[in-house]
């Protein structure tokens, strides 16, 4: 929990330099140019972060900063195990609604299902800023 919310305090809402372009039953979100965006890792193991990582890379997330892992007891629901948290920084041309459907990709092919609210997960991907960063 302690990563998420030094995340969330450390980068607040910025501007996305983006547009729309609709083809028939399609809409892509196209980036002018590169964009850095913040993203916060939870995972339940470490094997899983460089699995995000690789993930990320291919569905065009250049990753430049690495945070460090923190380990952290659950909140909330306490019957699970401790989480693995961290956040990573990169550049992308992807808009930020095409990145969300990255990240829940990313997720549902790394094994998240439905659950509890706050209950024990195998991922969770945080789109946490979006422009540039102070």
């Amino acid at each position: 929990m302690l990563i998420l919310q030094n995340c969330w305090l450390a980068t607040r809402t910025t501007s996305c330099p983006s547009f729309m372009h609709s083809v028939p039953n399609t809409t892509i979100e196209v980036q002018s140019e590169d964009t850095e965006v913040v993203i916060a890792q939870h995972e339940d193991r470490i094997s899983n972060f460089n699995k995000t990582l690789r993930s990320l890379k291919e569905s065009g997330v250049d990753i430049t900063r690495h945070g460090c892992l923190y380990e952290t007891e659950p909140a909330y629901v306490t019957d699970q195990p401790h989480f693995l948290n961290s956040a990573v920084r990169g550049v992308t041309k992807l808009g930020p609604h095409e990145l969300l459907r990255v990240l829940k990709r990313i997720e549902k092919e790394m094994g998240r299902t439905g659950g509890i609210r706050y209950g024990p997960r195998l991922i969770d991907l945080i789109f946490c800023s979006m422009g540039s960063i102070p």
